[in-house]
């Protein structure tokens, strides 16, 4: 897409987050775990194997959101952008 529609001002560009804490990924470890307090240990342990050892906000995803849709990076075309805390570049996550 991003070579097909180039030469008409479109950029195109993907945004591939890890976990990030929203309402929703707190109440599904909440009610996988049995409770609010085993949800957020579970999520906590989630946290710890990142290699930036803690998960993503939603801000972080926002944040090359706004930047890829300004100005700052017209000449970005193409591209995927991992926002998981380092997750993609190590083989060994989980």
């Amino acid at each position: 897409m991003a070579a097909d529609y180039s030469e008409r001002g479109v950029r195109v560009n993907a945004i591939t987050p890890g976990t990030v804490v929203t309402a929703l990924v707190e109440a599904v470890y909440t009610e996988r775990a049995g409770g609010a307090e085993a949800g957020a240990a579970e999520l906590a342990e989630r946290g710890r194997r990142v290699p930036m050892r803690h998960l993503g906000a939603v801000e972080d995803v926002a944040n090359l959101a706004l930047f890829l849709a300004s100005d700052e990076s017209k000449w970005i075309t193409g591209a995927v952008y991992p926002v998981d805390g380092g997750a993609t570049a190590v083989s060994s996550w989980q």
